[in-house]
């Protein structure tokens, strides 16, 4: 979890993903990718890169567990 360690990557924030399983969090971060030197996160409901800013990345974590865990429609 490379590129999510370093979003997060002040101490007091990282307890934002400890409510996430291993396997979350390496889903979202799959959709993480670095361009000029900053990283951005494809939102899984809008299909288009936001900043990947640690409350997107925790936004995009319930996403993830709302669309595969409870089944959630994406709209």
């Amino acid at each position: 979890m490379p590129n999510i360690n370093k979003i997060f990557s002040a101490s007091d924030v990282k307890h934002g993903i400890s409510l996430f399983t291993d396997r979350e969090i390496r889903a979202v971060e799959g959709l993480i990718i670095e361009r000029d030197g900053e990283f951005h996160i494809k939102c899984q409901i809008k299909d288009r890169y936001r900043p990947a800013k640690p409350e997107e990345i925790v936004r995009q974590l319930w996403v993830y567990r709302l669309l595969n865990e409870y089944n959630y429609p994406k709209r």
